[in-house]
């Protein structure tokens, strides 16, 4: 039911990674990732995202978690720069371990 919804909003699904979907315009570009039952959204426009978790949110029950700051264990930290991916706080308890 993803694929169909996503594709009726559309997104183009890979034919090598059936899970990778692509929306593109001139000057936007729109990746879910999906993994089990988890969505991220990444694009550089609001308009579209919006519009991707209200029909979703019809579609299913879907639960908007904001910002995004943890990832499948990783860390997501926004500077003025862009953004960083961490795993900062699996190598801390790495090391209480250790």
């Amino acid at each position: 039911k993803l694929t169909t919804t996503l594709i009726s909003l559309g997104y183009i699904q890979s034919k090598s990674d059936y899970s990778l979907f692509v929306k593109s315009t001139t000057s936007h570009v729109t990746i879910p990732l999906v993994y089990v039952d988890n969505i991220l959204l990444i694009r550089n426009d609001l308009q579209e995202i919006q519009l991707v978790k209200t029909y979703s949110n019809q579609q299913f029950k879907i639960k908007d978690l904001g910002a995004l700051y943890l990832f499948l264990g990783m860390e997501v930290v926004h500077s003025h720069k862009g953004i960083v991916l961490t795993q900062r706080q699996y190598a801390l308890e790495l090391l209480d371990d250790a």
